[in-house]
């Protein structure tokens, strides 16, 4: 098993390399291709990967999750050829009908196979596509604060649907599972904001907490579920929170903050009377747990925020070092040599470090960062409770931290000095196993940090990068190898952050990343196919994509089509629809998925004549004319549900766009977006460009080129 772990990992790291180098290569529109060469050169690899699929469905028996990962890969790179569509043709950055298009035969591939990570891959570019709908890159979808409201309700629904689903095993998915249950609650927590949506929040906090309420009592009384359990007290620690910080908002007085402070203080005495009555029922010790973390926390923040606003009202002004020894000597000490009931104890505990560490923070005297480092090194060795012991942990890496920069502001020497020491902690076990996770945990994060760094000579940054990616790798496979599942978990994220990081750093050209990252999947793959000698049988899934391949097939049709489709509309478009020429103003951004574009804003953009009653996402159809040096202006017509704002007669060389009204006199026409190789965008931004436009007779535009003049 230990060889067979080994050799999966290979392979997942290997395709993992050989997709972002894909993604790369297309992201950074190398121009060394024409058009159709690269949207033919990524539909032949995607049917490539799923022939691939195929072939090792009956070829390589004794593995079938090479065929079911090589058929999830398929799939990912039919969204890399979606997104190349829009990228060739100019199409809106990350628009939210790429994300449904390639969802569509994602979701039919997750019906027809049930592998979960279709049920993920779904999840995600759900999720993807309403951002996008919602909050579109490069201009203004204009949602009323009712539409947006009814749109985040929708988003809330589909997510508590998803989780019922998943709950009662109609999906399989533990990733969807608690994921969905996250994100209900996340939504479900905005949606109850008063100052954004007014009366619809209120009816929205009763409906919250109703459900709130009837799924505590299901997973303590019925049926225990202890993930869903943390998940639901994070979530009513997290509203209590926001309804606290919301009411401050309001309310900001002497009075308000007595309140809160009595309210932190009952909060901690309802639990210890809670406590009490656990304690002589035979209920779950987990739920106790999670009873204490969660009143701590929010009693620690209602009880930091209205001491610091207390004194700093009554005062008028605040003592930090009144504040600091205030907190030393009331809170923290007694805390630690004092054995209260935990819920006391730990917020008392909390609140002290809050504010000891707030003072420390905003006082220029290195003294007290000394002592509050020193007071959480005895409470990490006094109390060995392991909730605890992890907030003393993070707390000392903050103070040593704030100490470090007391010397030098370069952060690669304290990143280097964290990562060693963190590492040494880690390795010499000499603290409970939630607190070295943690260690490894902040470790990695130190080491991501490093390697995002730019301002730094290359070696450096070649050196960085090179050493985190074997670390994590290494991690990855120790951690496979003595079955450290939560180190493991650790690794494989901090892997994949930095595999997704490399899109967004611009020290290093995508199409080189894409270059190395093949070179790299590529030796992934070939080593575990050497390491795979020994004939293991994986009992553990299906070869689906032999006993499905008729409507797996199907599916693959359909992908096919929908890029030969878009790709055929775009170049008849580009071929036969009428050339004009436009002035425009440029701005220069990355899009999530298709690399650097420009983002265009047309003199035509601005209607200042368009009628008041047109509401926002109505469409329009403008009358373009050639004017000054041959470029086409409004030409004050516009016809709006079939009537023209004025009367109007179709002049010989009159062009019809079709537009989208956004407010503000502002109107969009679809051609907003032009993607352009990597770094060069801001070349474009500093001459003076023209835009080519190709209108065909229906309306739809289509930007056939830039050209400097």
């Amino acid at each position: 098993m230990k060889q067979l772990r080994f050799v999966q990992t290979g392979y997942l790291f290997g395709i993992t390399l050989v997709l972002a180098s894909i993604f790369y290569f297309f992201a950074s529109n190398w121009q060394g291709m024409e058009r159709l060469e690269k949207v033919i050169l990524s539909l032949l690899l995607m049917v490539f990967m799923y022939a691939v699929s195929f072939i090792l469905s009956k070829r390589v028996a004794k593995h079938p999750f090479l065929s079911n990962w090589s058929l999830v890969a398929s799939a990912v790179s039919f969204g890399v050829s979606a997104a190349l569509i829009g990228q060739v043709y100019n199409s809106h950055a990350d628009s939210y009908w790429l994300f449904i298009v390639w969802l569509i035969p994602s979701l039919l591939l997750a019906a027809i196979t049930r592998y979960q990570p279709f049920y993920i891959l779904c999840f995600v570019l759900g999720h993807l596509a309403f951002l996008s709908l919602i909050s579109p890159s490069g201009y203004d979808m204009g949602w009323s604060n009712s539409q947006e409201f009814f749109l985040y309700l929708a988003l809330a629904g589909a997510n508590l649907i998803l989780f019922l689903c998943t709950y009662k095993r109609w999906i399989h998915s533990s990733f969807v599972l608690y994921a969905s249950l996250i994100l209900f609650n996340i939504t479900a927590v905005y949606l109850t904001t008063v100052h954004e949506f007014h009366s619809l929040a209120w009816l929205m906090n009763l409906i919250y907490l109703l459900i709130l309420g009837g799924a505590f009592y299901y997973f303590i009384k019925i049926k225990l579920e202890k993930g869903v359990l943390f998940i639901l007290g994070a979530a009513a620690a997290g509203y209590v929170c926001a309804k606290g910080i919301e009411l401050m908002a309001e309310f900001f007085q002497e009075l308000f903050l007595f309140l809160q402070l009595g309210f932190s203080a009952l909060l901690v005495f309802g639990a210890v009377l809670l406590l009490k009555y656990i304690s002589t029922h035979p209920m779950n010790a987990f739920f106790r747990n999670v009873l204490i973390i969660c009143v701590t926390f929010v009693a620690t923040i209602f009880a930091v925020s209205a001491i610091i606003g207390l004194i700093s009202l009554l005062t008028g002004n605040l003592n930090v070092t009144f504040l600091f020894f205030s907190a030393l000597v009331v809170l923290v000490i007694p805390s630690l040599f004092f054995k209260w009931p935990p819920p006391v104890r730990y917020t008392m505990l909390s609140t002290g470090y809050a504010i000891q560490f707030l003072s420390a923070a905003f006082n220029e005297h290195i003294y007290y960062e000394w002592i509050l480092l020193a007071v959480l090194l005895f409470g990490m060795m006094k109390i060995k409770v392991p909730g605890i012991q992890v907030m003393h942990f993070l707390l000392l890496n903050l103070t040593a931290f704030m100490l470090f920069r007391n010397w030098t502001h370069e952060f690669q020497y304290a990143g280097i000095t964290f990562l060693v020491l963190n590492g040494l902690f880690y390795q010499l076990k000499i603290a409970l196993k939630e607190t070295r996770w943690t260690a490894l945990g902040v470790a990695f994060g130190y080491f991501l940090a490093l390697a995002m760094l730019n301002d730094i000579p290359i070696a450096l940054y070649v050196i960085y990068n090179l050493f985190y990616f074997a670390a994590a790798t290494a991690m990855v496979w120790f951690a496979n190898r003595n079955q450290l599942v939560v180190e493991w978990y650790i690794a494989i994220i901090f892997w994949f952050l930095f595999v997704a990081y490399k899109y967004y750093d611009f020290a290093w050209d995508l199409l080189n990343k894409s270059l190395f990252f093949a070179i790299v999947g590529i030796l992934f793959i070939v080593c575990s196919v050497l390491f795979d000698r020994k004939n293991v049988m994986d009992e553990g899934q299906k070869h689906f994509v032999k006993t499905k391949w008729p409507a797996i097939l199907a599916v693959i049709l359909l992908q096919i089509g929908i890029i030969s489709y878009q790709g055929a509309a775009n170049e008849n478009l580009l071929k036969n629809g009428q050339l004009i020429k436009l002035s425009f103003a440029p701005v220069d951004p990355r899009s999530m998925m298709q690399g650097d574009y420009i983002q265009l804003h047309y003199r035509i953009s601005v209607i200042p004549d368009i009628a008041q009653q047109i509401h926002k996402r109505e469409k329009v159809k403008v009358v373009l004319r050639k004017g000054m040096g041959g470029y086409y202006e409004y030409s004050g017509y516009y016809e709006h549900n079939g009537e023209w704002n004025r009367p109007y007669k179709k002049l010989q060389g009159d062009v019809i766009i079709n537009g989208r009204y956004d407010g503000w006199q502002n109107v969009t026409y679809g051609i907003e977006t032009y993607f352009v190789p990597e770094k060069t965008g801001q070349n474009l931004q500093n001459e003076n460009q023209a835009a080519f436009i190709r209108v065909s007779e229906n309306g739809n535009a289509i930007i056939e080129k830039l050209e400097k003049e």
